[in-house]
C-alpha cells in the first residue's frame, strides 16, 4: 500500500496528475468517507520460528485447554504434547498434534491484546495421514544400564555391557520391568546399553592380559600395559580411564590423534611427574575400539579445596572459578581467597580458549592431573566460559523483579526449595511441594526464571528452570547469635544471614514455631524443615536453631532454613562443611605390588527400542533404530552419529533397510529411529518405510496447507469454520490484497483476452490497483459505484449506457466480483467434513451519488478445493463491520 501512495505522488514530480487531483478525479467525496474501527482481521501463515515454540508447549498449557476430569485431560494432554515435540523439525503438524485445540493456545500467545471477535486465518502445514506412533518413537525417553541392572543381569559386580549369553532380548525387558514406573500401555523407550560380542574373560578370543590402572598407581614406577577410554585430552596427550583409576599419557613431542571415547592400548614405562604416575612419549598407544564417553558431574572446588589439592595429588574431576591471565602459552587461573594454589590449564588445544577471555573471571572445567611448582593445580580442561554467563546473586537479590540466570552453591534446603549463594549474596528458589529433595547442600546449580518477591525478600519461583551444574562442598559461616531484640529488629529489615536463636519450640501440624523469651513481636519460625530435622520429642522444649534467617511472613514470623534444632544447651549437630558426594582421593604412593590382571573385552554402545504392550515390555514389531556403528558405516553420519538439513536420512535409510534385512517382501513396512540435529539440538527423529518395487522408499506423507478461521470469544479462542472476511475500507487497510488479487484477474481475464495490452486503456487504471468492471479499489480498498467513475474509465464499454442500466450492471455483477476475490486468495484450501461458509464484510462508495460509505455482507460455501458457490440472496446491507 505504501508502495501505490509513493508511487502516485512521484506522478506530480515527473509532471503528470498530481495526486491531489487524482483524487479528486476519481475519489470525489473521499475526504468525507466514514471511517469505521480497525478491527483485528488477519490472515497468518505459521513460520518454522512458530512450530519451534508450538514443539516446547507444555502438558500444562494443554490440560487448561481442555475439558473432563483431570485424569483423562491429562491423558489427553500428554498424547498431544508427545506429537508436538516433533514440530520444530518436521515443520507440520498432524492429527495427533489436534491442531484446533493448540492452535487456540498459538493464538492466545501471540495476540494476547486482540479484542472479542477478533479473527485470525491460521494458514499451516499439516499431514492428515502421519501415523502417530511416529510421533510416539520420536518422543520416546532414553533409559541408560547403569552399574547396578549389569550386576543383577550377571549376579556379580564389574561386567558392564551384555553378551550373547546375556543377550539384549533375554535382558532388558526385565532391566525396564524394574527401572520404569507405571508405565502406559504404548509409551515407548530407548535403551542404550554396552555390548561384546565376547564373554567376561574371553579376552575377544585372546589370551592377552591388561594391568589395571588403579594398581599401576599404587605400585609406582615400572613397565606396564594397561587399556581404557580416552577421557579427556590435551596438545601433548591424553588422560585414559579404566574404570579403576585414570592416568596421564604424555606425548610431548609425538603427534595424538586420539579423542575422547577412545578405546587404546598402552605400553611404556611409567615415571612420576607433579606427583603422579604418567607414561610417557617413549610409550606405545594403539587405538582398538570408540565408545561414546559422557563426562561425570564436577565437583565445585573453591580455595581450600585448591589449597588442599597441593599436599594431596590425584586424578579428580572438578570445576572452579578464578580470574584468568594467559601469557604466551601460559593459562594461569588466580583463584580468590587461595592462601597458595593457582589454577594452571595445561597445553590447551589451538582456538578452545577464546583469548578476550584474558583478564575476566571464568569456570574452569576439567580433570586435575598433578601439581607444578608447589603450587599450581594442574588441570586438563574440557571446558572454560566466562563466568559473566551469569547473573551475581548478590545482584539478583537486591534488583527488581526480572528474568536473570544464576549460578551458585546449596547452602541449606528445606522440603520445598533450597537456598543459593556465589559468595556475592543469597537467593531462595523456592520449588513448592514438587520439590524432590534430589540435591543437597554443596550442589552447585544453576537456575534461570523470573524472580518475585515474597517475605520481604527476591526468590525464585517453582517455574523456573533448575540445573545440577557440579557436586561440591559448602562450609557454613559463623553464626550470628540473635536475642530477643535482634529478633524484634529483624521484622522491619529482612535479609538472608545465617544465624542462631534459642526459644521453646510449639509443634502444630506442619508449623514449627520458636518462641524466643523477651521479644515484643518477632517469633522464629522453622520453615518446611527436612525430615528428620525436628524431633518431636522437642515440643515443648528450649530448643537451638541453627540456619538461615529467609524473611518475614505475617509480620512477625522469621522464617528459617534450619541446618540443625537441637535441645538448648546440648552440642550442636551442624557440621562445619556440608558435602554431597565429594571425598577426595588422595593419590599416595605406595611400593604394593600388583595386586591383580584383568582380562579386557571390547564393548560398544548400542540402542534397542521397546514398547510396554500392557503387561511387560516388548521390542515392538517393525522399528528398528540406527547403533553408532551404523552411523560409522555410512560415513558422513558417523562424524556425530546423526543426521541434519545437510546430511538427508532419506539417501542413507534406504540403503541400510536393504542390508539390514535382505528379504524383505512388497509392501512390508519398517519404521526407522534416528538422531537428527535440528540446529538447535540432536533430537530423536523416526521415519516410515515401504519396500516397494524391490526397493525400501520413504513413505512420503504429503504435506497440505491447512487453513482455518479462529475467533476470539468470551471464553477464549476457538476454532470457527465459518470464516469472516472484514474488508476494511481506507487506505493503508490490511485488506489491501484482496481487492489487489481482484484487479489483477482482471487485468488477466478481462482487459487481455479482450486485445487490451496497456493498463489505463481497458477496465484497469493506469495505476493498475482499481479495475471498472467490478469497480473494486486496491487504492481505498473498497467498490465505487458512482457511473461517472466507470464512464470516466471506459467510455466505450458504457459511455451510452444509463446510469441506472449501469448501477444495475454494478450490482448484478458485484457477487461474481466477491466470488472471484476469494478464488484468487484462497486457491488451495480443502474442503472440510464440517460445511464452511464465508463471509464477507465490505464497504462501498457512491452508491446513488452518496458521498459516504455504506457497507454490505455476502456468504459464499465453500463447495471444493478452492471452489466457491454463492448463497443465493446474501448480499445484505449492513450498518457497519
Amino acid at each position: 500500500m505504501k508502495k501505490h501512495l509513493i508511487y502516485l505522488c512521484m506522478a506530480s514530480v515527473l509532471g503528470l496528475t498530481s495526486c491531489e487531483d487524482f483524487n479528486d478525479k476519481h475519489f470525489d467525496g473521499l475526504d468525507d468517507m466514514t471511517k469505521p474501527e480497525n478491527v483485528l482481521n488477519k490472515d497468518y501463515t505459521l513460520t518454522a520460528d512458530d512450530y519451534s515454540a508450538i514443539s516446547g508447549y507444555k502438558e500444562a498449557d494443554i490440560m487448561a485447554l481442555l475439558t473432563g476430569d483431570e485424569a483423562t485431560k491429562k491423558e489427553k494432554a500428554e498424547k498431544i504434547v508427545t506429537a508436538l515435540k516433533a514440530a520444530k523439525s518436521n515443520q507440520y503438524l498432524t492429527p495427533a498434534a489436534e491442531p484446533r485445540t493448540v492452535l487456540p493456545l498459538f493464538m492466545s500467545k501471540n495476540w494476547k491484546t486482540a479484542s472479542l471477535g477478533a479473527t485470525i486465518r491460521a494458514s499451516y502445514n499439516y499431514v492428515p495421514n502421519a501415523p502417530a506412533y511416529l510421533a510416539e518413537l520420536a518422543a520416546a525417553d532414553t533409559y541408560e544400564l547403569t552399574a547396578a541392572d549389569y550386576e543383577t543381569i550377571w549376579g556379580i559386580p564389574d561386567v558392564s555391557y551384555l553378551t550373547p549369553s546375556k543377550s539384549p532380548e533375554k535382558s532388558l525387558p526385565k532391566v525396564l520391568e524394574g527401572a520404569i514406573e507405571n508405565p502406559v500401555t504404548g509409551e515407548y523407550v530407548v535403551v542404550s546399553y554396552k555390548y561384546s560380542a565376547n564373554e567376561p574373560g574371553s579376552g575377544g578370543g585372546e589370551e592377552e592380559t591388561f594391568d589395571k590402572i588403579g594398581d599401576v598407581i599404587t605400585a609406582g614406577p615400572g613397565n606396564y600395559k594397561v587399556k581404557g577410554t580416552v577421557i579427556a585430552t590435551y596438545k601433548n596427550g591424553f588422560l585414559v580411564s579404566d574404570g579403576t583409576a585414570s592416568i596421564l599419557v604424555y606425548l610431548e613431542g609425538k603427534p595424538s590423534n586420539n579423542a575422547i571415547g577412545d578405546i587404546v592400548t598402552v605400553e611404556g614405562t611409567t615415571t612420576e611427574f607433579g606427583g603422579m604416575s604418567q607414561f610417557p612419549n617413549t610409550s606405545v598407544v594403539t587405538k582398538v575400539g570408540v565408545e561414546e564417553y559422557t563426562q561425570p558431574v564436577p565437583s565445585q572446588w573453591g580455595a581450600a579445596e585448591m589449597d588442599a589439592y597441593l599436599t594431596g595429588v590425584s586424578v579428580q574431576y572438578i570445576s572452579y572459578v578464578g580470574t584468568l591471565s594467559i601469557s604466551g602459552s601460559y593459562y594461569n587461573v588466580n583463584i580468590e581467597g587461595a592462601a597458595k594454589a593457582i589454577g594452571s590449564i595445561k597445553y590447551p588445544a589451538d582456538g578452545f580458549i577464546d583469548a578476550s577471555l584474558n583478564g575476566q573471571k571464568v569456570i574452569v572445567t576439567g580433570y586435575t592431573i598433578g601439581v607444578s611448582s608447589s603450587k599450581y593445580v594442574n588441570t586438563m580442561v574440557t571446558d572454560v566460559v566466562a563466568l559473566s554467563h551469569y547473573d551475581e546473586i548478590g545482584t539478583v537479590a537486591v534488583a527488581e523483579a526480572g528474568e536473570y540466570t544464576v549460578r551458585g552453591t546449596i547452602c541449606a534446603e528445606y522440603k520445598q526449595g533450597f537456598l543459593l549463594t556465589d559468595g556475592t549474596g543469597y537467593i531462595l528458589t523456592f520449588l513448592g511441594s514438587s520439590y524432590d529433595g534430589a540435591y543437597s547442600a554443596g550442589d552447585v546449580m544453576t537456575v534461570s526464571g523470573t524472580t518475585t518477591k515474597y517475605s520481604g525478600l527476591m526468590q525464585f519461583p517453582k517455574e523456573s528452570t533448575v540445573t545440577l551444574a557440579a557436586h561440591g562442598s559448602y562450609s557454613y559461616p559463623t553464626a550470628a547469635s540473635m536475642d530477643a531484640a535482634a529478633m524484634d529488629a529483624y521484622l522491619a529489615a529482612p535479609e538472608v544471614k545465617f544465624v542462631s536463636y534459642t526459644g521453646t519450640l510449639s509443634i502444630s501440624g506442619n508449623y514449627y514455631n520458636v518462641n524466643v523469651a523477651g521479644t515484643t513481636t518477632a517469633i522464629g519460625s522453622i520453615q518446611y524443615p527436612l525430615s528428620d530435622m525436628v524431633d518431636p520429642a522437642l515440643n515443648g522444649q528450649e530448643v537451638t536453631v541453627t540456619g538461615f534467617a529467609i524473611g518475614v511472613s505475617s509480620n512477625k514470623y522469621v522464617n528459617t532454613m534450619a541446618v540443625s534444632v537441637t535441645a538448648a544447651g546440648s552440642s550442636s549437630s551442624v557440621a562445619l562443611a556440608a558435602s554431597a558426594d565429594y571425598v577426595p582421593a588422595l593419590n599416595k604412593f605406595s611400593r604394593s605390588p600388583l595386586s591383580s590382571r584383568a582380562a579386557a573385552v571390547a564393548t560398544e554402545i548400542q540402542y534397542a527400542v521397546y514398547v510396554y504392550d500392557g503387561s511387560a515390555w516388548k521390542a515392538p514389531e517393525k522399528v528398528t533404530i540406527l547403533n553408532p556403528a551404523d552411523y560409522k558405516a555410512m560415513g558422513e553420519p558417523g562424524t556425530h552419529n546423526n543426521f541434519s538439513s545437510s546430511i538427508d536420512p532419506q539417501n542413507y535409510l534406504p540403503q541400510f533397510l536393504g542390508l539390514k534385512y535382505p528379504y524383505a517382501q512388497a509392501g512390508d513396512t519398517m519404521a526407522v529411529v534416528y538422531n537428527y540435529y535440528n540446529g538447535d539440538a540432536t533430537v530423536l527423529k523416526a521415519d516410515e518405510y515401504v519396500f516397494t518395487a524391490g526397493a525400501w522408499t520413504y513413505n512420503t506423507q504429503p504435506v497440505t496447507v491447512v487453513t482455518e478461521q479462529y475467533a476470539l470469544a468470551e471464553n477464549g479462542w476457538v476454532f470457527s469454520p465459518d470464516v469472516t472476511i472484514t474488508l476494511v475500507p481506507g487506505r493503508n487497510a490490511e485488506t489491501n490484497h484482496y481487492f489487489q488479487k481482484l484487479t489483477d484477474w482482471v487485468w488477466e481475464n478481462i482487459d487481455q483476452k479482450e486485445g487490451v495490452t496497456e493498463k489505463g486503456k481497458g477496465y484497469v487504471t493506469s495505476y493498475g490497483n482499481n479495475d471498472y468492471y467490478y469497480g473494486g479499489s486496491a487504492y481505498q480498498n473498497n467498490f465505487d459505484f458512482r457511473p461517472s467513475a466507470w464512464k470516466a474509465q471506459n467510455e466505450k464499454a458504457y459511455g451510452e449506457m444509463p446510469d441506472e442500466d449501469l448501477t444495475a450492471l454494478m450490482w448484478e455483477r458485484l457477487p461474481e466480483a466477491l466470488l472471484h476475490m476469494l478464488e484468487c486468495a484462497y486457491p488451495d484450501v480443502q474442503l472440510e467434513d464440517v460445511p464452511v461458509t464465508y463471509v464477507l464484510k465490505f464497504g462501498i462508495y457512491g452508491i446513488e451519488g452518496s458521498s459516504a460509505t455504506k457497507y454490505y455482507t455476502a456468504r459464499y460455501k465453500l463447495t471444493g478445493k478452492g471452489e466457491f458457490t454463492y448463497v443465493e440472496d446474501s448480499l445484505k446491507e449492513i450498518s457497519s463491520l
